[in-house]
């Protein structure tokens, strides 16, 4: 069985990128725990949304800093949610199971990650993570894709 695309269209992409923009300016509105050194913006495995988490360590050379997680920059309560596959809503299930999900899953992380990339460096509140010393994207159980490392020289 052959495998399909599917995925996002520039203009669910461009919903994306201004709900995302919209959703980190509600949330990073407000000051920072002392404690929190490094921001991840978590995604779910299902591909359905993602959170915030503020970390207390940062290591490029280990991911596992994403976990360290001591603030949750309210959204617990406020995730931002968006279809799996925005584009596939009228899809039967012979259709889905031509879904590479795999591929699918790193096109929406690497979709994320150039939207907080760009949020770093043009965002509201890109002054605030700019002073953190790392802001990362990835799923729970997969890499992190670091988009921003605060430079040490």
């Amino acid at each position: 069985m052959s495998k399909i695309e599917c995925g996002y269209t520039e203009v669910s992409k461009k919903n994306l990128r201004e709900d995302m923009t919209e959703w980190l300016d509600r949330h990073l509105a407000g000051d920072f725990p002392e404690e929190v050194v490094s921001l991840c913006v978590n995604l779910d495995e299902d591909g359905g949304g993602c959170d915030l988490s503020g970390c207390e360590c940062f290591d490029p050379e280990d991911e596992d800093w994403g976990c360290e997680i001591v603030y949750d920059f309210g959204t617990e309560n406020d995730r931002l949610l968006w279809d799996e596959y925005p584009d596939s809503d009228d899809w039967d299930d012979d259709e889905w199971d031509k879904v590479n999900e795999s591929e699918e899953l790193e096109k929406t992380q690497a979709l994320v990650a150039g939207i907080v990339k760009e949020y770093c460096q043009t965002g509201k509140y890109a002054d605030k993570l700019r002073k953190l010393q790392g802001v990362g994207v990835g799923f729970c159980d997969g890499p992190l894709q670091l988009v921003y490392q605060q430079d040490y020289k």
